[in-house]
Parts: C-alpha cells; sequence; structure tokens
C-alpha cells in the first residue's frame, strides 16, 4: 500500500528546472551593490568645465583662483575644498616640488640649501568636493626607496577595491568623489599632513603616519565629472512653437459656453420634430397573438 519512501525520513524534494538565466541575474543585481568598473561609477556622471569652459587643470584650480588659499576650505569653487602644497617650489633639481604638464612632482629632497640647512620634501593635501568625481594617478619613481612603505601601506589595495581603477608596485589610478582625500608627506616633515592618506569611494585605503614614502611623486589629474542633469544630455533646445489655432465652428448651434447647453436640441413641446420629448408614445401590444398599435 505504501512505498518505500512513504517512510523514508528524508524528504524527496521534486525536481525543479530553474530558467537558465537565474545566475545571470544573480550577477547583475550584485553588480547593482558593487559598481567595480570606471563605466558603472561614472553612470549618469559627464565630464566637467571651469568657468571658462575647459579641462580642469591642477595647475589652472591652483593658480586661476579656485584654491588660491591652502588649508581646509581654502578652495573657493571647483572640484576640490582643499588642494595645500607645502614646500619650496622650483625645477627638478632644487625645487621641492613643481608643475609638469597637468601634474605636479613631489620630490624626495636630500640636498642642503647654500646656507647648509636641510630643507623639506614637497608635500600636499587635496580633498575634493561634494557634487564631483575626480580621477586621478600617483607614480613613484624608484622601487628601491621607501621600501617599508611600498610593501605595507602601497600594498594594503589594489583593483578589487572600488575606485581603484589601476595599480602596481609603483603607480595607481583612482576615481574619487566627494568627501575623499589624498595627503603625500614624503619624508614626514610637515606638522598636520600625514605621510600618506587615500581614501575612495568614501573607503580608507591607506593610512601611513610612521614609514616614509622617501620617493618621488607625482599626481597627475586626470578628468572631473559632475552629475548629468536630469533629463540626460547637454544639448540645449532652442525651438520655439509659434502655430495659432484659426479654425470657426459653424454648426446648427450658436452657444460657444458649453455651460449654455447644447444650442442643437429641439425645444421641448415642438412636436414637428422627432425629439425625445416630443415624439408621440407608440406602444406594440401583443395580445393573442394580435399585434395592435396604439397611438
Amino acid at each position: 500500500m505504501f512505498g518505500i519512501d512513504s517512510f523514508n525520513s528524508t524528504p524527496i524534494l521534486p525536481i525543479m528546472n530553474l530558467p537558465s538565466h537565474s545566475f545571470t541575474l544573480h550577477t547583475e543585481n550584485r553588480k547593482t551593490f558593487l559598481a567595480t568598473t570606471k563605466e558603472a561609477l561614472l553612470t549618469d556622471w559627464q565630464p566637467a568645465t571651469n568657468a571658462d569652459g575647459y579641462a580642469y587643470s591642477l595647475m589652472g584650480i591652483k593658480t586661476d583662483g579656485d584654491c588660491a588659499d591652502g588649508g581646509p576650505d581654502g578652495c573657493a569653487t571647483g572640484p576640490f575644498t582643499q588642494f595645500t602644497i607645502r614646500g619650496k617650489e622650483g625645477d627638478a633639481s632644487q625645487g621641492k616640488w613643481f608643475w609638469s604638464g597637468n601634474s605636479i612632482n613631489l620630490n624626495d629632497w636630500d640636498g642642503r640649501e647654500p646656507s647648509g640647512d636641510n630643507e623639506n620634501s614637497g608635500a600636499l593635501e587635496i580633498d575634493i568636493r561634494d557634487g564631483y568625481m575626480v580621477e586621478l594617478s600617483i607614480t613613484m619613481a624608484n622601487a628601491v626607496h621607501g621600501k617599508d612603505f611600498k610593501g605595507d601601506a602601497w600594498s594594503s589595495f589594489d583593483t578589487t577595491n572600488e575606485g581603484v581603477l589601476a595599480k602596481d608596485a609603483l603607480s595607481t589610478t583612482v576615481l574619487m568623489k566627494g568627501g575623499d582625500k589624498l595627503s603625500i608627506d614624503i619624508d614626514s616633515q610637515w606638522s598636520g599632513t600625514t605621510n600618506f592618506y587615500l581614501k575612495v569611494q568614501g573607503q580608507v585605503l591607506a593610512y601611513e603616519s610612521s614609514d616614509l614614502i622617501n620617493d618621488d611623486m607625482v599626481i597627475t589629474l586626470l578628468n572631473v565629472y559632475v552629475p548629468t542633469p536630469l533629463g540626460g544630455g547637454t544639448g540645449t533646445g532652442t525651438g520655439t512653437g509659434t502655430g495659432t489655432g484659426t479654425g470657426t465652428g459653424t454648426g446648427d448651434g450658436t452657444g460657444t459656453n458649453d455651460s449654455a447647453g447644447g444650442a442643437g436640441e429641439a425645444p421641448i413641446g415642438n412636436e414637428s420634430g422627432m425629439g425625445i420629448g416630443t415624439m408621440a408614445i407608440i406602444g406594440v401590444v401583443l395580445i393573442g397573438g394580435a399585434v395592435v398599435l396604439l397611438k
């Protein structure tokens, strides 16, 4: 009467034929919560320009007035709230920092001034303003210098971290958002500036306050982005509607306002027509199979 499986303590579950796209959907849902590509992070963002309509440059941001002052909140406008540079500006042979194209070079300075005094190496701090995305590259010069830093803080992040677009032993490219920060003090000589601090997409990737970078660093501004305006695109519509309605109603009714009633209806009491209110009542009565017309 009962099969063996009827008393089996292990329930027999029906075989379910899941659709072949089930795992694809799972993967897509995961990507919704963890955007690891540049394209995904920049959905609904577009390239930004400065007040003159040109692409941003590091030198322009610092010298055109956006960030004329150093320190926190030293930038009046633009993609940064802080752009502080520390050290003596000069060329590659003498300066602690200098401009090069769209880059700023921070020197690992080990020389002395004519007075015999040591001079500090370069340092900087960059804070990103809310409402902007900023793509920066950070590049070092020598794998031998600053081995402790390179083996510790620099090795603590890679392209599995959100916003890290590229990474190798001496360079990285990151996409930063509002509230993110980069701090560099080549030889830990500037009070208040962390040796190396990097926050990307809201996550602190590196925080080094003891090991020295002890190497030249080049920071390059690659791109700046702002949110795409609602409605999408950057085009501007210029068409103007000029059509004018000229049609004239010519029906039997003379009223033009709905509140005046339908002018085409026959007035009650006019029996010459077959209007609803004035037609004679015609009854059809079936009596014993005969049809009688009553009028």
